[in-house]
């Protein structure tokens, strides 16, 4: 999912730094401590608490230590209007972000005295002002408001640079610019340079005059909003204005800009107001969302003919992989995600997959010494195990250091997708970043799957939106030794609903079992070893199957350990007619009994193969077989040259243990 944030480019950019320009020697001693006791930082309480463990000790001695003692960040800037009203731009004190980590705002005097933002008096998002109150504090000083302005007078802005105090440029005031969405307004044009911290501090004319509100820089160029503009608001509202595009991220289209505006009624306290914005705008963006996946079901996968391929196919990784539409030729198919692989010891592993930005697909197998119940009930375990085979550094200074382990969750819930496959969710919280890690994880014989995905702490909800359904596009798969399925399958009510109904034993040196309600299997020590380490793959798709989509098993592959002795029972659908020739030709090798599909063995490489089709439908030569949408198909695989007889006893073995119930 992705959602296109419209927004002047100037607000955007609003953070650029500048150089330095000429001191400011023109201004009297009165009207210089005017501007030092009326303009003020915004600032944000660091965080107290980090749940995080790292390598080593964080190296705070390479940050300066103005800014390592301090207990605030500075954010930007305002300036007193009146015994009791500041001002500034509304990016930097922005009441749409439901910050976890940086609840409240304050404004910091000269002496460093630190007073709360209390009530909201007037704002506009578009425009990129609001005026505030702060809780127990009356101004001195403030500037008078001049709505005048001459092209090519001169103009002083002023801000806090970089946290370190106020600072005065001086320049021209060189023109005026349409701003970017309508030219409902313009924006003020000026030489006087600023830094990053600037924002929302005053543009002050010859005569110490409020005239605009800072607000940008571009290509040395300050752009700053008229002060007038401030009174072509609505009296006692606050205008919230995005422009948004919606989308989702594994299709390329978007949806036409839609705008969301919500007034609110003023004064109000500031809290009060993020908490309303996050509940219509979270409200708003689900239904946007909704209404837009809703205007694509059609073309969305499993619906249409774009969806053909996927449907009738399956992954041959046994790694989580994804389903997307193609920008090109706008079909569905099936993702090749390439992992890269951390061991981690005792037999674990890491294995990650970069599918976007901000979405990480992993798969992680537990060390031989721990317990996949034990496991299954430690979120704390899974992450653990996920930083020993990933490098997530926090950045100190110019170091960066390795995270080793995130503390307990902030939430842990079930979700069951909408192919009743149960996942563990859990939020990590990066209480330096600001941001939230978001898992969803899902058990395997061999560990977890996990879906992971990074977002700002205010933007959990419409991310948390996002990442369910895409969990309805993962392509999961089982695979592991025969002793770790016995872990897994005694783990029921974790699994997804699916597994209630497959039943699964194996006795070492014996024999194995295995019975859903579409069949069940038996195989014997005689044709692969049962043993504790032979491997069993379960392969699973998405197939039509009465008039519906459904998520179930393709494929059963046993498997020796480090052998290429194989048996493998596969469900093969009968092709949609609109699918390339390359499917229907198989499916008519198939019905025809052709090779590979005539029980006679064949070599390849250092094995001996052979393939047959179930005897259920041995009659499949002498009718149409119109009807028929499905065959379940056997192989076996050995090392070596084995005798042809041998071969088909055993395939023959093979097809009267397999019983076919659908």
């Amino acid at each position: 999912m992705k959602k296109l944030l419209i927004l002047p480019i100037l607000v955007i950019l609003s953070c650029a730094s500048g150089q330095n320009k000429s001191q400011v020697n023109d201004l009297s001693k009165a009207q210089k401590d005017l501007i030092y006791n009326s303009c003020f930082e915004v600032v944000v309480e660091k965080p107290v608490n980090d749940s995080l463990t790292y390598e080593k000790e964080l190296p705070w001695d390479s940050i300066p230590y103005n800014i390592r003692v301090d207990k605030y960040y500075s954010i930007g800037t305002a300036f007193s209007i009146s015994e009791t009203e500041l001002v500034s731009a509304f990016h930097v004190i922005d009441l749409r972000r439901a910050s976890m980590m940086y609840p409240k705002f304050f404004i910091r005097d000269a002496n460093g005295d630190v007073f709360e933002l209390d009530t909201i008096e007037s704002f506009d998002t578009h425009r990129d002002f609001i005026k505030f109150k702060v809780k127990n504090k009356k101004f001195t000083k403030w500037f008078n408001i001049n709505t005048d302005y001459e092209i090519n007078e001169m103009v002083y802005s002023v801000g806090n640079a970089y946290g370190e105090g106020v600072v005065i440029r001086k320049g021209d005031l060189i023109g005026t610019i349409a701003e970017a969405e309508s030219n409902k307004f313009k924006l003020l044009r000026s030489s006087s340079d600023v830094n990053s911290g600037n924002s929302g501090g005053p543009l002050l004319d010859k005569n110490c005059n409020v005239i605009g509100i800072n607000l940008a820089r571009k290509d040395n160029i300050t752009y700053s909003l008229p002060i007038k503009e401030m009174s072509n608001v609505k009296s006692k509202t606050g205008l919230f204005h995005l422009q948004l595009k919606f989308g989702f991220c594994l299709i390329p289209d978007t949806s036409k800009m839609t705008n969301f505006d919500y007034e609110v009624s003023l004064p109000k306290k500031y809290k009060d107001i993020i908490k309303d914005y996050k509940a219509k705008y979270n409200s708003f963006y689900e239904k946007k969302m909704d209404e837009f996946l809703k205007s694509k079901s059609d073309e969305m996968f499993p619906e249409g003919e774009s969806s053909i391929l996927p449907l009738n196919s399956f992954s041959s990784s046994v790694l989580p992989q994804i389903m997307f539409k193609d920008k090109d030729d706008l079909k569905w198919y099936i993702s090749n995600l390439k992992y890269e692989s951390s061991k981690l010891k005792n037999n674990g592993a890491v294995e990650t997959s970069r599918v976007f930005s901000r979405l990480l697909f992993a798969d992680i197998t537990k060390p031989d010494n721990m317990k996949l119940k034990e496991f299954a009930n430690n979120p704390k375990a899974e992450m653990k195990l996920f930083l020993e085979g990933v490098n997530i550094p926090r950045t100190i200074g110019n170091e960066k250091v390795r995270i080793t382990g995130m503390g307990d969750p902030i939430k842990v819930e079930q979700y069951i997708d909408s192919y009743k496959r149960k996942w563990r969710m859990c939020l990590w919280l990066l209480e330096y970043s600001d941001d939230v890690i978001i898992s969803y994880s899902t058990l395997t014989p061999q560990g977890v799957s996990v879906i992971m995905l990074e977002c700002g702490t205010s933007d959990l909800e419409e991310s948390n939106y996002d990442l369910r359904k895409i969990l309805d596009f993962v392509h999961i798969s089982y695979y592991g030794k025969l002793k770790e399925w016995k872990e897994f399958m005694e783990l029921k009510n974790q699994l997804p609903q699916i597994f209630s109904d497959i039943n699964f034993s194996f006795v070492e040196n014996k024999s194995f079992n295995f019975t859903t309600k579409k069949y069940s299997f038996k195989a014997d020590s005689d044709i692969v070893k049962i043993e504790d380490d032979t491997k069993l793959a379960v392969k699973f798709g998405f197939y039509h199957e009465d008039k519906k989509v459904v998520w179930d098993m393709r494929t059963l592959v046993l498997a020796e350990d480090n052998k290429p002795n194989v048996i493998g029972i596969f469900k093969m659908l009968k092709p949609d007619s609109r699918l390339p020739e390359s499917y229907q030709k198989d499916w008519k090798t198939a019905l025809a009994f052709e090779h590979p599909y005539d029980q006679e063995p064949y070599k390849e490489d250092d094995t001996t193969n052979i393939i047959g089709i179930n005897s259920k439908y041995k009659d499949m030569k002498d009718k149409s077989n119109k009807s028929l949408n499905f065959i379940y198909t056997m192989v076996i695989s050995k090392q070596g040259n084995v005798d042809n007889a041998k071969m088909k006893e055993q395939l023959d073995k093979v097809n009267t243990q397999l019983n076919i119930k659908e």
